[in-house]
């Protein structure tokens, strides 16, 4: 029988992001979970001359009950074992996107994470794991970083027999997370089809609102919706989703879509290629703005830019792609069947099945722990 083993989760707590919420909840086996406050730096004092971006860096003490630090996405001082999990480099420095190129910030990230006291480096992705790569000197780090992708538990449900086609989205952020294209691919396919039904679950201007009041068949639901809710009574109605994020690291929506069957159409954008497998469970399509370059990092101005751009217009051939992969959807229902059963079964027993996880955590902690 395994040992127990206690950790010490660092950044992430009941009721936050649904990637650490899934982990509290669905712990590997014999792991205990500890939550405690952390102590905040002064990076002036502990670096010497501290400049203003030496500030921005994500660094924390964390507590010694436990035998070792499970860090969510903040590098460790401590001297005893830690893990590290992050979704992109720029999480090691609050997500302020340029400092993380800056050649002081670079090498405390990259002597943190070499010491010997970080047992184990864990992309989200190998997206992630580029952008890191991209970053730091990363020859000393390739064999304590391993891949562990988010997992989501198995949820068993019915599927609701509708009289309308229901096209889902869901994510906050509206603009970059392409929610007026797919505004703009709707209006195209309710002409060419009966019985279509678009339900909006995100934070949409007021002034987009307006635009579209008089559509009967446009639902638009404030974003800040519980997940239970969500799980309960959207999923289950939807017959497919759609998600034409340009700024998005993950997007753990897919997983959730994925769990209730429901195939997909988002974009190519950073790690989505590794959640959607391109006609499989869903289709991808391609998108010439995107806050992420070809190194995987985030462009000077990231998130505002593509805002500006996708409020005055959106891409065209976004809307065309969108409108082309609908139809084959709306057309064929032994494919949408077919493809969400192949993401089903990620999620019950893949790549982002809670075993799958929890296995790989549970000996990254059992050989971690060693000090």
């Amino acid at each position: 029988m395994p040992s127990d083993i206690k950790i010490l989760l660092k950044g992430a707590k009941s009721g936050t992001h649904s990637v650490y919420q899934e982990l509290i909840d669905y712990p590997p086996e014999n792991c205990t979970f500890l939550h405690s406050p952390t102590k905040k730096l002064s990076i002036d004092r502990l670096l010497g001359a501290g400049t203003y971006y030496c500030k921005l860096l994500n660094i924390g003490i964390a507590s010694r009950n436990a035998d070792l630090t499970h860090s969510h996405q903040q590098l460790i001082l401590n001297r005893i074992p830690w893990v590290v999990d992050f979704e992109h480099a720029g999480a090691f420095v609050h997500f302020h996107h340029q400092s993380v190129r800056r050649c002081w910030n670079r090498r405390i990230i990259e002597k943190l994470l070499s010491s010997k006291n970080c047992k184990r480096i864990l992309p989200w992705s190998f997206a992630a794991k580029k952008s890191l790569e991209n970053v730091i000197d990363f020859s000393k780090l390739e064999d304590k970083t391993e891949v562990v992708y988010p997992a989501i538990h198995n949820e068993t449900f019915k599927k609701s027999k509708n009289d309308k086609f229901k096209i889902l989205f869901v994510g906050i952020r509206f603009i970059v997370k392409g929610g007026k294209e797919v505004l703009d691919t709707f209006k195209i396919l309710d002409k060419k089809y009966d019985n279509l039904e678009l339900i909006l679950i995100s934070d949409v201007p007021e002034y987009i609102k307006n635009q579209y009041k008089d559509y009967d068949n446009i639902k638009i639901i404030d974003s800040y919706i519980s997940r239970y809710d969500l799980f309960k009574n959207y999923y289950p109605n939807a017959d497919i989703f759609v998600f034409p994020t340009r700024i998005d690291t993950f997007g753990m929506v897919l997983l959730e879509a994925m769990n209730f069957e429901l195939p997909i159409v988002s974009t190519n954008v950073f790690a989505i290629p590794e959640i959607i497998e391109d006609g499989k469970n869903g289709f991808l399509i391609p998108t010439k703005v995107s806050q992420y370059n070809k190194e995987f990092l985030i462009l000077k101005n990231g998130v505002n830019d593509i805002r500006n751009i996708l409020e005055k217009n959106s891409e065209e051939m976004v809307v065309q792609k969108l409108v082309e992969k609908i139809s084959i959807l709306i057309e064929d229902a032994k494919l949408r069947e077919r493809m969400g059963k192949y993401g089903k079964k990620e999620i019950q027993e893949g790549k982002f099945s809670i075993n799958n996880r929890n296995k790989k955590l549970r000996d990254i902690y059992e050989i971690s722990k060693r000090r």
